[in-house]
């Protein structure tokens, strides 16, 4: 529905530009704002290697018994919660861009939005945590090998 995009410290065009979409793209799904201090520095440090950008999404996700215009109330607050996150992408020189969606499911809106902009990977932050959850096991393991 709606999309903004910055680049470096300047403000862009509009999400969707074909230059962008040709490149690495680094998709952030993002809900609320505790968010970014997860997910924005693993974002920021692939499209810094890749010298892509950072895509954040929010999803506003509506029961299938409304029609989308239902929600549309809510997109200048969603939009308010990612310029957050832009506002950190430009402090650490990465490009980035937003957009806001309204969907009736939210794995297939992101599934669906990352088809439509040709994006390389997906962060999550149930990611990171399965990430996070693995190397604990690990270093349990190896504890405990020690005892």
């Amino acid at each position: 529905m709606k999309g903004n995009e910055r680049t470096g410290m300047n403000s862009a065009s509009k999400s969707g530009s074909s230059q962008l979409k040709d490149g690495y793209s680094v998709l952030v799904p993002i809900q609320n704002s505790k968010e970014f201090d997860v997910l924005l520095p693993t974002a920021i440090d692939l499209a810094t290697t890749h010298n892509g950008r950072v895509i954040l999404l929010n999803i506003i996700e509506i029961p299938y018994q409304l029609p989308p215009s239902a929600a549309e109330r809510f997109i200048t607050e969603r939009e308010l919660l990612l310029s957050e996150g832009l506002d950190m992408l430009e402090r650490a020189g990465c490009r980035g861009s937003s957009a806001v969606r309204i969907a009736h499911d939210k794995n297939d809106a992101i599934k669906q939005f990352s088809k439509d902009e040709n994006v390389n990977i997906i962060i999550r932050e149930r990611d990171l945590k399965d990430q996070a959850d693995s190397k604990l096991k690990r270093f349990k393991s190896w504890i405990k090998s020690w005892f």
